[in-house]
């Protein structure tokens, strides 16, 4: 009989890992990222979207863990949320990271960890980021996009275009030597090579109504272009993060007219002030 006992409290102890192990995290989550043509030397942002089915609080972080199929970038930290069941976005921000592959992606591995235990998710997640010696000139556009248009505003998008203002053809550099400690073959060497252009302008269209709520999100432009009929939809809660934005160094070229509303000006208000 007590052989019996202890062998069913050893089994016990056997599978309760398991047990603890098969328990699944109350919550499913996918990737947004506001753009798929984030500026290449700028920090990442994206939000995690959350559905969570759990009774109480989820408390915890999520862990990311970001690599390329060969190379491991980083892991990084999340702040610490505490979720009801219901949606939820969590957004997050990764210092700036390039790669060298056509598709200019990462892969996220991503867990979310709790006071008792941590939960590794089974898929990864795809990010976009820059590209090594390819630098992307992101520019945002917020317009309502519903007509055309019109020639002067196009005329003016197309010369923001960083390209308008950049030679024609590569450039030569020509080193003092001062410039480089190295030895007089090599400096021959490098002020013989022309340097490639390889930058890009991308204009991101942006629907008012999809206009970043965080200052966060706009740090992936390198520049913000809001027409008149942008700025006549867009809501306090868009200046905000605009305001913020462009306190923090952010870029901003806002074309207005005389139909400005109330909320409209006060913003203006506040950026000039």
């Amino acid at each position: 009989m007590l052989r019996n006992v202890l062998i069913s409290a050893w089994l016990v102890l056997i599978l309760l890992p398991g047990i603890a192990c098969a328990q699944k995290l109350p919550m499913t989550v996918d990737l947004s990222q506001p753009s798929q043509f984030p500026k290449g030397d700028g920090p990442i942002t994206f939000v995690w979207q959350c559905s969570v089915s759990a009774t109480g609080l989820l408390e915890g972080y999520f862990l990311v863990t970001v690599h390329d199929g060969n190379e491991q970038f980083g892991v990084f930290k999340s702040h610490d949320v505490a979720l009801h069941s219901g949606f939820h976005e969590v957004p997050m921000m990764l210092p700036p990271i390039m790669v060298d592959n056509s598709f200019s992606e990462v892969k996220l591995k991503l867990s979310f960890v709790t006071p008792e235990r941590r939960y590794d998710f089974k898929d990864e997640f795809t990010l976009r980021v820059g590209r090594d010696f390819h630098r992307t000139f992101a520019l945002g556009v917020c317009d309502p996009f519903d007509i055309n248009l019109s020639p002067s505003l196009k005329v003016f998008l197309d010369k923001l275009k960083f390209e308008a203002i950049s030679p024609k053809s590569p450039v030569t550099m020509q080193l003092a030597p001062q410039a480089i400690q190295t030895n007089y073959p090599v400096q021959d060497l490098i002020n013989n090579q022309p340097m490639p252009l390889n930058v890009k302008t991308v204009s991101i269209q942006i629907q008012p109504d999809e206009f970043p709520q965080l200052p966060i999100d706009c740090h992936q432009y390198d520049i913000m272009v809001i027409t008149p009929r942008g700025f006549e939809l867009l809501e306090t809660r868009h200046f905000k993060a605009i305001h913020q934005w462009v306190r923090s160094g952010g870029s901003l070229c806002l074309i207005t007219d005389s139909t400005a509303g109330t909320s409209q000006l006060q913003f203006l208000n506040e950026l000039t002030g």
